[in-house]
């Protein structure tokens, strides 16, 4: 077992019931073991639906210079209540597939 770096509490990737989403062997490696991206998945598990990301992706593109506005909290409650993110219980944890 390797020594982890990052506050991530996952053994194997797989379904993640702290980021309420399924990890890839990847996103799994970069929560594990990369300083920052434990942070950046648990942002995202506060997300409501794809408003709520497309909203964060302009913040992190722009630096936060470009202020929302009416027409974005609108667009972004409408992509929300549109394409909403399933809550943990809809999910039942898979079994990571052994190699």
């Amino acid at each position: 077992m390797q020594l982890k770096k990052t506050d991530c509490r996952c053994d194997v990737a797989g379904w993640c019931k702290t980021h309420r989403r399924s990890m890839s062997v990847v996103r799994w490696t970069e929560c594990h073991d990369k300083p920052g991206f434990y942070e950046v998945f648990q942002a995202a598990k506060k997300s409501r639906g794809f408003g709520d990301t497309v909203a964060r992706w302009i913040k992190w593109f722009t630096g936060g210079k470009v202020k929302p506005c009416t027409g974005c909290n609108r667009r972004k409650d409408w992509l929300n209540k549109k394409l909403p993110y399933p809550d943990e219980e809809q999910f039942e944890p898979v079994e990571p597939l052994d190699k």
